[in-house]
């Protein structure tokens, strides 16, 4: 039990940091859910994603330290992980300063749209989110296609063999 605690207490370190604005937490370099100078440039924003930061790698170190099964320790890293990136604050409407400015540049008309792709994408299976247009690749024009087959799965990937047409 004092070890749980010892760990949520170091899990609310940076917290607390972030609080005080003596937080130096930043996204990583790759990250380009934040490359808006806004994100650093406001101090709200900034402590926003740090306290976002900050509580991924909490989460992650509570993962880590709980030594569970490997399946089970995948199973709770994916749902964790997971659930991090979905209250990202990028992922917030108005907090995002790239959506909070095209909402601004079309007069709200981003707002319409994307309220109607959802209403389109919930209204049928699998309700989720459409990622690309379904009619906007046609096999035969903008996809190639040939006769094989997967001849390996494996965990990365597949490989596949065509023959000649």
């Amino acid at each position: 039990m004092a070890t749980a605690q010892a760990n949520a207490d170091n899990a609310a370190a940076p917290l607390d940091r972030v609080a005080l604005g003596r937080s130096a937490v930043e996204p990583n370099r790759g990250d380009r859910r934040f490359t808006d100078p806004a994100w650093t440039h406001n101090p709200w924003l900034r402590r926003l994603v740090q306290a976002y930061l900050a509580t991924s790698d909490a989460v992650a170190g509570l993962v880590d330290d709980a030594a569970l099964a490997w399946r089970s320790d995948q199973q709770i890293r994916f749902l964790a992980e997971n659930l991090i990136e979905a209250i990202s604050p990028s992922n917030v409407l108005l907090v995002n300063p790239g959506s909070a400015k095209a909402v601004i540049d079309t007069g709200r008309a981003s707002i319409v749209r994307g309220a109607r792709a959802f209403v389109r994408d919930m209204s049928s299976s699998p309700r989720m989110p459409r990622m690309v247009d379904p009619d906007a690749l046609n096999p035969g024009r903008d996809l190639a296609l040939t006769p094989g087959a997967v001849v390996f799965r494996g965990r990365i990937g597949r490989l596949a063999l065509s023959r000649r047409s």
